[in-house]
């Protein structure tokens, strides 16, 4: 029997660094809009909600044929809610009408460009690697061997002088999360958790990996979406 993926896209109606991030127009459509397509585009997701404590983001979902589940309770909500609350909220409603899923695939709308395809790929790794958590991620630009801490006043190397010293060619290959796809486990979900025992990695492309937090990331997004419609243009 195939398995089941609930497919949630976690959207809060607060935003402190960009008001009303998740309904910013990017590209003519909402921000969130670009992740429900990216969702209902995905293969392998048997279902698709959206959790929200905005009734404007609520609106936005059913337009898009995305049920919003009723809001989410504010407790849920907060600037410092773990999303692990809101995952097992959405889950809870989901299997209370629907079979059990297998496994949650958390989607945050802050990563406009990010396709079905990963989507799809990021459940193959899940089900190939037997992970407990996949978490989409990128290769760090900036290798933490190169950190440096204040003591006093002075620096010194977070590691260690030698780490800090090694040639780039030397340097073990190190990722950071990009926000843009984790499938998690239906039994770490339950324990209030994201991670799990065995985390795997989807490792995906630096555009592909943008997060949208300012209004630059919002410019720099349409940027790309506008070069991207130019290429297929002329293609």
């Amino acid at each position: 029997m195939s398995r089941r993926y609930l497919g949630v896209i976690a959207a809060r109606g607060g935003s402190k660094r960009l008001p009303g991030k998740n309904l910013r127009l990017l590209a003519g459509k909402p921000l969130l809009a670009h992740t429900m397509e990216a969702a209902r585009a995905a293969r392998r997701l048997t279902a698709v909600v959206v959790s929200t404590d905005s009734e404007a983001i609520a609106r936005c979902a059913a337009a898009h044929r995305v049920d919003a589940q009723g809001l989410r309770p504010a407790r849920l909500a907060r600037d410092d809610s773990p999303i692990s609350g809101a995952l097992m909220d959405a889950l809870a409603k989901f299997e209370r009408n629907h079979p059990a899923v297998d496994a949650v695939v958390l989607l945050q709308p802050t990563s406009p460009l990010r396709s079905g395809r990963h989507i799809d790929e990021a459940i193959a790794a899940f089900e190939s690697h037997k992970a407990d958590t996949v978490t989409s991620v990128r290769v760090a630009e900036e290798h933490p061997y190169w950190l440096w801490k204040k003591d006093g006043k002075q620096i010194r190397p977070y590691h260690s002088l030698r780490k800090a010293s090694l040639q780039r060619s030397l340097l073990p290959e190190v990722y950071v999360e990009n926000g843009a796809v984790y499938v998690i486990a239906r039994p770490v979900v339950l324990r209030g958790a994201v991670y799990g025992r065995r985390v795997v990695p989807y490792i995906m492309d630096t555009l592909a990996s943008l997060d949208v937090d300012t209004a630059e990331d919002l410019q720099w997004a349409e940027f790309i979406l506008r070069r991207k419609r130019r290429g297929r243009r002329r293609g």
